[in-house]
């Protein structure tokens, strides 16, 4: 899909806020780069919205930074309708006209989506994305960007692939990340009727056909007993080829506690890894239902080590003067709590009032 901005239709949402997507660049200590854009920023009105959420940033192979969001656009009756836009700036912080259409593109999958996760792919870029279709059902997007940023026609012919796990009700990613061979691990969420909730992974082809050579048809689903499921996650590969999902887990709907599995590279649950491929942390961080009012975000990431670190920060959205609570987990590659770090692997931030992860 061609790169469009919004010019007069804005002015159908004159009392929303209009946002840009301004990335800075920071040097090791944290101080502003100064050879970046303009003293370290870059803001950059080419890329307007009347909502822009969900915004991430990665650096290319080429040094280049890459900046993704969920923008909000108005249709000529005045509704709201969200898309995915990439934009690339060169390493000196100008933009690469080169991409897209002058250095922006829209990824449009044919409804409403909401940007999950962007990674490097060689040259080009992978995009997964949640899609609310016309049926408001949830599905799992994934895009391919070539590497001057247009929708990749090797990857299922027009650059994109909407699924289900199989015959399932809806889907909901976590992320999408290639792997070494070019095939694509794309790990989410499941619902099934209605209402039942598991975890789901599955392997594409380079061009974008499910790998019937993993779990047989390309799609494995993970059950875990004790009514557990992911509130979020992110996905990471393992230098060893497994598949790691690591986050904010519910227990039967009411304790969050920070959780991560991981399965080998054709999609079992590694019994290697913690308690069975399992691992929750044995103090909550938070409880209650889905929408219950809860603000909470729990990123997590591989170090060089292959250690997993698992952060997180909880308040109650409707007491804006609570103070977030922090903590940090660190795990060994099989799982187990890292007792050099921190006490006894964790690191918990006291109730400071700008702390927030």
């Amino acid at each position: 899909m061609s790169a469009r901005k919004l010019k007069s239709r804005v002015a159908h949402a004159a009392a929303a806020v209009i946002e840009s997507l301004s990335p800075r660049r920071l040097l090791a200590a944290a101080d502003l780069d100064l050879s970046f854009g303009e003293s370290g920023l870059v803001s950059d009105e080419s890329i307007q919205s009347v909502d822009l959420q969900e915004v991430q940033t990665i650096t290319d192979g080429a040094g280049r930074v890459v900046v993704a969001g969920t923008v909000g656009r108005v249709r000529s009756d005045a509704s709201t309708y969200y898309d995915v836009v990439v934009q690339r700036f060169n390493a000196d912080g100008s933009i690469d006209r080169s991409f897209g259409t002058d250095g922006s593109t829209y990824v449009d999958l044919g409804g409403d989506e909401r940007l999950v996760s962007i990674a490097a792919a060689g040259e080009k870029l992978l995009i997964s994305a949640m899609q609310v279709a016309p049926d408001y059902q949830y599905r799992i997007g994934v895009a391919r960007l070539t590497a001057v940023g247009i929708l990749d026609p090797s990857f299922d012919v027009d650059g994109s692939r909407v699924f289900s796990f199989g015959s399932r009700t809806g889907a909901k990613p976590f992320g999408a990340a290639r792997l070494e061979d070019g095939k694509i691990i794309v790990a989410g969420a499941v619902i099934k009727n209605g209402s039942e909730i598991s975890q789901a992974v599955a392997r594409l082809r380079s061009d974008g056909s499910f790998d019937t050579d993993f779990s047989g048809d390309g799609l494995a689903e993970i059950p875990l007993t004790g009514d557990r499921v992911f509130y979020q996650a992110d996905l990471h590969l393992r230098q060893t080829g497994g598949i790691v999902f690591s986050g904010a887990m519910f227990l039967r709907r009411q304790q969050l506690v920070h959780a991560a599995i991981q399965l080998t590279p054709d999609g079992a649950l590694d019994a290697s890894f913690a308690d069975g491929g399992v691992y929750q942390s044995s103090e909550s961080i938070g409880g209650g239902y889905f929408g219950n009012g809860y603000r909470f975000s729990a990123p997590t990431m591989l170090t060089s080590d292959d250690d997993l670190l698992l952060a997180g920060s909880l308040r109650f959205a409707d007491q804006s003067d609570t103070p977030h609570i922090v903590r940090v987990i660190k795990l060994d590659p099989t799982g187990r709590l890292d007792t050099s770090f921190g006490v006894d692997g964790q690191v918990i931030v006291p109730r400071a009032e700008e702390t927030t992860v």
